[in-house]
């Protein structure tokens, strides 16, 4: 399997942007060839791929608003390919995640019923997993192939920047958003961008040694938001159940407050600037990073352009 380089190597922004679109579709095709009922690895590395796939397209917005949109329609169509039986392991690994922690819950006649429930949802899902496989597959390949003929062009670094800060912005509306109105969609739509804005900080990451920080919180901030939305899906599969415990539903809720809090208290620090200073400090950045490589390149010229040759023994003498 070839190595994830899931960053922008040069500034050749229009370049780095096709070799990484490029690589992730074909390490996601890869991955999920290893893919068996035993051995679910495979689905999640992909739709990570595809996570990865739809933050890219979402900074070829100012360039193409159209191209953008195809593409993030195309792998969220593709990872719905591969949600149904990954979704159902999840539910799952939650139920048994708040059972471990609490023995009353794990012997309650309702909560084992329940995950005997979730079990036959998942295995009804894995006879289908096969073919959708399949179609997932296919559908990146054709992709792959449309990328080498017609890849995006004139991707730069203003087009870069400006799909950054226009992410960094509904980060911070829809942090404030979901916080105002405390609407489950709205925090899960708050944590699909923060996402987007977390893979936008890895393509950068060449940019400055400080934007490793800035990974490290919002990787924790997605895991946060990630465990709410998993927890939100719970709550409404026990919904549907109604001879389903109560306190289960009570355990569910308590978590997720935790959660918003944590939340919350990371988002301080990570959207507590402006769209303007955020901006500035990230020019800054990139005009460093131009400094520096004018600089390399100076350094490594090769000595005729920088001296002059030294006059020869005969020269010297006449």
């Amino acid at each position: 399997m070839q190595a994830n380089r899931f960053f922008f190597e040069n500034r050749d922004f229009n370049e780095q942007f096709n070799r990484v679109a490029r690589e992730q579709a074909e390490l996601a095709i890869t991955e999920l060839h290893g893919v068996t009922l035993q051995d679910q690895k495979g689905i999640h590395e992909a739709r990570k791929r595809l996570k990865r796939l739809r933050a890219c397209y979402q900074l070829l917005k100012p360039l193409d608003r159209a191209a953008a949109q195809a593409g993030n329609e195309l792998f969220k169509a593709v990872a719905k390919k591969l949600s149904g039986y990954r979704d159902n392991l999840v539910l799952l690994e939650t139920t048994d995640s708040i059972c471990e922690r609490n023995t009353d819950l794990a012997a309650d006649r309702e909560v084992r019923n329940f995950r005997n429930h979730l079990n036959q949802e998942s295995n009804s899902a894995a006879e289908d997993m096969s073919q959708h496989l399949q179609e997932a597959r296919d559908s990146l390949r054709h992709y792959v192939e449309q990328l080498t003929l017609s890849p995006p062009t004139g991707f730069d670094a203003a087009n870069c920047v400006a799909g950054v800060l226009a992410t960094y912005k509904r980060c911070r509306k829809l942090w404030k958003q979901s916080y105002r109105t405390h609407v489950e969609d709205d925090f899960h739509a708050w944590r699909r961008v923060v996402k987007y804005h977390m893979h936008h900080m890895e393509l950068l990451c060449n940019l400055d040694t400080i934007l490793n920080a800035r990974i490290h919180l919002l990787s924790q901030l997605s895991e946060l938001l990630g465990s709410f939305h998993d927890l939100s899906v719970l709550k409404c599969k026990l919904a549907e159940q109604q001879a389903a415990s109560a306190s289960l539903s009570a355990t569910v809720e308590s978590r997720q407050r935790e959660q918003l809090r944590q939340a919350n208290k990371l988002a301080k620090k990570l959207f507590a600037d402006s769209v303007a200073e955020f901006s500035l400090a990230l020019q800054a950045m990139l005009d460093d990073s131009r400094r520096q490589l004018v600089t390399a390149e100076t350094e490594i010229s090769p000595p005729s352009e920088r001296y002059e040759r030294p006059p020869a023994e005969d020269e010297q003498r006449s």
